[in-house]
């Protein structure tokens, strides 16, 4: 990844007669890949828990080496608060 994330673990499944999983568990959090080819899609998702901007680098690496035609994108922020006095 090209954010500088620390991998812990990875783990892969591939689905018959198509289809793919990755996952791969940060210290920040974790990231997955489900492939859809039945559908010609594929989904991405990167949960941090550093900073903002964290995954720009990463999912503008993947549209690099993939060249979608099409992109559906969704942020949101996750905001954990201290609850403690």
């Amino acid at each position: 990844m090209k954010d500088n994330f620390k991998i812990l673990d990875k783990i892969s499944h591939r689905f018959q007669p198509q289809g793919y999983t990755f996952v791969v568990l940060l210290a920040e959090s974790h990231a997955a890949i489900h492939t859809f080819p039945e559908h010609n899609s594929l989904f991405f998702y990167l949960y941090s828990c550093r900073k903002p901007d964290d995954g720009k680098k990463t999912v503008e690496y993947l549209k690099q080496i993939l060249k979608p035609c099409n992109i559906d994108m969704n942020e949101r922020p996750i905001v954990v608060k201290n609850t403690r006095p």
